[in-house]
């Protein structure tokens, strides 16, 4: 262990654990991210078309996406009747307007714009820690 700074910095021999140990602990955080998929999944699937999850601000874009169906990007802030108007962005509506078109529903498009969007995600990061793998390997020869 050397001294560097303020932080410490360990060589890996202080981190180095039994071939036997670090195979266990790999299949266990393996399984335990299968698990972890497999549960989100089955939560995607059976509250797929209800209000699980949905609180006021995903009301709101769900709003701003009939809106957008109805030819309005944004609302009038007061159209001498009520109040309306919107600070957000319009890319997360637009969105939920787009998923609202393929469904048929507007709650149903908008947890499947999250759901793609989340498993793009999920792949992009998988992917990219791969690519990190590789470079910090093929680096250190």
């Amino acid at each position: 262990m050397t001294r560097q700074g303020r932080g410490t910095v360990l060589d890996g021999s202080a981190w180095s654990l039994p071939p036997r140990l670090a195979v266990l602990l790999l299949q266990g955080v393996a399984a335990l991210s299968v698990v972890t998929i497999v549960s989100w999944g089955l939560v995607a699937f059976v509250h797929g078309a209800d209000s699980y999850h949905v609180n006021h601000v995903g009301g709101a874009w769900v709003g701003l996406a009939r809106y957008v169906n109805d030819g309005v990007l944004y609302p009038p802030l007061y159209d001498g009747h009520s109040f309306g108007g919107t600070r957000y962005m319009p890319l997360q509506f637009l969105a939920y307007a787009g998923g609202a078109e393929e469904t048929g529903d507007y709650l149903v498009g908008a947890k499947l714009v999250v759901y793609l969007t989340a498993t793009s995600l999920f792949g992009l990061i998988s992917a990219c820690s791969g690519c990190s793998d590789a470079r910090s390997s093929s680096g250190s020869a």
